[in-house]
């Protein structure tokens, strides 16, 4: 998908800012259900054993890498000096999950304002059923970061 690419695109640039490798075997498919993403993350660990930080395209999928962690004796965690030693690993997901829903699960988050974004819709549709056949624009609605306390 076109969100995939963007997102590989933008981790691979990242990496690349910071002078940092980018390993195509660090980039997991696997079906987006939890025992899945479970095994994908215990393959991951066996031949990559020093990641230290693991992000996934949706919240299920993270679920079930964190699910895959803790059978590890990986289990995600706060980030920190203490983490590289305890061998943890953090992770992040992408979700379009509430906020209040979040509070207890030990992962970063990026979510997209996906109310915001409907509400958005709906005005620009009602605007061209009033005013008829007006140039239609672009809105870019930034994600935003949820850190785990």
């Amino acid at each position: 998908s076109l969100t995939r690419a963007e997102r590989l695109g933008g981790y691979c640039a990242t990496l690349l800012q910071y002078g940092l490798p980018f390993h195509s075997e660090w980039i997991v498919e696997c079906p987006a259900g939890q025992k899945p993403a479970a095994e994908a993350i215990s393959e991951l660990l066996r031949v990559n054993p020093t990641i230290t930080a693991v992000l996934c395209h949706n919240s299920t999928v993270a679920m079930g890498a964190w699910f895959g962690l803790m059978r590890a004796g990986r289990q995600s965690g706060e980030a920190g000096y203490e983490s590289y030693f305890e061998n943890s690993v953090t992770l992040a997901a992408f979700a379009d999950v509430p906020e209040e829903r979040l509070d207890e699960v030990p992962l970063t988050w990026v979510t997209t304002p996906a109310r915001e974004m409907g509400h958005c819709v709906a005005e620009r549709i009602l605007q061209r059923i009033q005013h008829g056949d007006e140039q239609t624009g672009s809105l870019i609605l930034g994600p935003r970061l949820v850190t785990y306390r």
